[in-house]
């Protein structure tokens, strides 16, 4: 009789101790969410790109962005999306921009058919990822937008 109590009691503790560490996830289902994380940054507004797929226009900082969901269904459910700033003509050559891709390891520069760089993230919501990890990715995205928007836009 012992042995079923400690073994219920440790049954029980099992399963009550993973419920306190779940976490609700959120997809591609869940772009109020990301909207909603994104204002927590900035202004942000909800709208649809040339091709017909939800995006998000906003500004972190004073500095624009767009955020673009991608591999959409027809639902509106998004395997990912990725983040978008451009500095149009900046000063900058092609030895910094390595640099910066050697050196920051979640997102890449490269310069455009205009030769204006262009900042990139992308961010993988497959299978549901936890709001934190979405708050994560904004936060990285932040710090590494001022970072490029503060090394390579001509000071007046």
């Amino acid at each position: 009789m012992n042995i079923k109590i400690i073994a219920f009691v440790a049954l029980s503790s099992v399963v009550f101790s993973s419920n306190s560490f779940a976490q609700t996830l959120i997809d591609g289902s869940n772009i109020d969410e990301i909207v909603n994380i994104a204002t927590g940054y900035g202004s942000a507004t909800l709208q649809r790109n040339d091709e017909g797929e939800p995006a998000i226009r906003g500004r972190i900082e004073g500095n624009p962005y767009y955020l673009t969901f991608r591999n959409c269904t027809e639902e509106n459910s998004c395997e990912d999306f990725y983040f978008q700033s451009f500095i149009i003509k900046p000063v900058i050559d092609f030895k910094k921009a390595n640099e910066w891709n050697f050196n920051k390891r979640w997102t890449k520069l490269y310069f455009d058919d205009d030769d204006d760089a262009t900042l990139e993230m992308d961010v993988n919501l497959g299978g549901g990822v936890t709001i934190t990890n979405v708050e994560q990715a904004f936060s990285i995205w932040s710090q590494h937008m001022e970072s490029f928007y503060d090394d390579f836009l001509e000071k007046k």
